[in-house]
This record gives C-alpha cells, sequence and structure tokens, in this order.
C-alpha cells in the first residue's frame, strides 16, 4: 500500500512535471511569438517611415522642379518684354534659379533671337556660347578679344543689332 501510495505520488509529481514543462513550453512558444509579432510591427514601422521620408523628398524634389520651371520662364518672359532690367529681375525674384542657368538662359535666349530675327550668310553660323554671352553683357563694358577670323565683328555687329532691335537701345547710344 505505502509503494502504491509512493508510485501513485511519483506518477502526480511526474505529471505535474510534465504539465509544468508544458505550461512553460507554452510561455515560451507565446513569447517568440509575441517577440516576432513586435519584430515584424517595428520592421513595418521603419518601412514606413521610410516611405514617408522618400515620399517627402519625392515631394521637395517635385517643388524644387516646379520652382525652378517657374522661374525660368519667369526669366525668359524677362529677357523677351524687358531684357536690359532681366538681371535686376533675376537679383530679386529668382532665388530658386543658379547663376550658370540664368547666363545658359541668356546665351540661349540671344542665339534663338539671333536665328530669328537676323539674316544670316551663307553658310548661316549662329555665334558661340562665349559670343552670344558677348551679345547678352548689355548692362556692362564687353572686350572681345580672339584671333583673326574668329568671329569678333559679327559679334560686335549681333550685339548692336540686338541692342537696338531687341532691347529698343538707340543706335545714338
Amino acid at each position: 500500500d505505502e509503494r502504491t501510495r509512493r508510485v501513485e505520488e511519483a506518477k502526480r509529481l511526474a505529471e505535474v512535471e510534465r504539465a509544468k514543462a508544458r505550461r512553460l513550453e507554452e510561455e515560451a512558444r507565446l513569447r517568440a511569438k509575441e517577440q516576432n509579432r513586435r519584430r515584424r510591427e517595428e520592421q513595418r514601422l521603419r518601412e514606413e517611415e521610410a516611405s514617408r521620408r522618400r515620399q517627402a523628398e519625392e515631394n521637395e524634389r517635385r517643388q524644387r522642379e516646379l520652382r525652378l520651371r517657374r522661374a525660368r520662364a519667369a526669366i525668359r518672359e524677362a529677357f523677351e518684354s524687358d531684357f536690359l532690367n532681366a538681371d535686376a529681375f533675376y537679383r530679386e525674384t529668382c532665388s530658386d534659379l543658379s547663376r550658370s542657368d540664368y547666363e545658359a538662359g541668356k546665351v540661349v535666349f540671344v542665339r534663338e533671337w539671333i536665328a530669328e530675327n537676323v539674316r544670316l550668310g551663307t553658310p548661316k553660323v549662329l555665334p558661340d556660347d562665349e559670343q552670344c554671352a558677348a551679345i547678352a553683357s548689355v548692362n556692362e563694358h564687353v572686350q572681345v578679344v580672339a584671333r583673326a577670323g574668329s568671329g569678333k565683328t559679327s559679334t560686335l555687329v549681333y550685339r548692336a543689332l540686338f541692342l537696338m532691335r531687341h532691347c529698343g537701345v538707340s543706335h545714338r547710344e
């Protein structure tokens, strides 16, 4: 009887130990499951934050591009309507546009104006970038120095035509 009681007690203790082990395994499984859920949630939050940052950067890039397009359009309008004051307009209103972009825009405008408004000789040769920059430099004196036959005279003639026909400067000035 004592032996049976001990065997029964041992079985009961073993069952309690097995139940305890199952409970510990279940708790460990639930902790692991919770840790995995937290990791997935943290990863999802990081991905959402990265997505929001990328979207904000893209929006900023689009806004910057829109401001540049507007500045270029405003400068183009200033070139067409009041070229002599375009430099002042640029300084006052076009902070989004770099100086080099502004100067490049002047060169393009002058080249296009000459192509449309001046009868060129045969073959039709438009001024290069340096020559267009000299022609577009309307608010200051320009010294043109180059080798013989490089187009100094035609550059000065184009400049005079541009100033008189486009900018409205009198031939006496």
